[in-house]
């Protein structure tokens, strides 16, 4: 009877007792109920499916103190529109606003749990949630660990690769006092 599996909210109206046989009429979201013998309606009902919450993030591997933009474009209503997006960022922060696009920075790395209520103009409303991982600024090749990967990344950019006769290639980096 439904398009897809989900959360409907479904309101009845009635009068009367309904004898005879009942018909959908519409499509998947509205029907109305007749009585068959007298040929008038005395019972119809709508049923209204919940919105979807969805977003995406970049970017995908995001250090502290660098701002991540939040897309919630993906969110949908098929009931309504969406009017509120509500954003739990994890970090004790929380903003309700009316456009898809948020952008929020974590001052530390670590992982936050971001959650996103929307809530369409039939005041229903559906709840995504994900784990971002925010990693440390010196974590240069984003793995998740600050490691001797990193800074040989640092050494690479900012060193001289010498090679010695016998083919083996040095790394010369000096760091300079200020």
């Amino acid at each position: 009877m439904f398009a897809r599996a989900c959360l409907y909210n479904v309101s009845l109206a009635a009068s009367g007792i309904v004898n005879g046989s009942v018909g959908a009429h519409g499509n998947y979201s509205s029907f109305s109920y007749e009585d068959v013998i007298g040929g008038t309606s005395i019972a119809s009902f709508s049923a209204t499916a919940f919105p979807t919450a969805l977003f995406e993030y970049s970017p995908s591997k995001p250090c502290a103190d660098e701002m991540v933009t939040l897309n919630a474009s993906a969110s949908s209503s098929s009931g309504g529109s969406i009017t509120t997006y509500e954003w739990n960022f994890g970090d004790g922060e929380i903003t309700a606003v009316t456009e898809p696009i948020a952008y929020h920075t974590c001052s530390q790395p670590g992982e936050y749990n971001v959650t996103l209520k929307v809530t369409d103009n039939n005041t229903l409303c559906d709840v995504y949630s994900y784990v971002v991982f925010v990693l440390c600024r010196s974590d240069l090749d984003r793995d998740r660990s600050s490691n001797i990967q990193d800074i040989t990344i640092v050494a690479v950019a900012y060193g001289q690769i010498l090679e010695t006769q016998n083919g083996t290639r040095l790394l010369i980096w000096t760091a300079m006092a200020r």
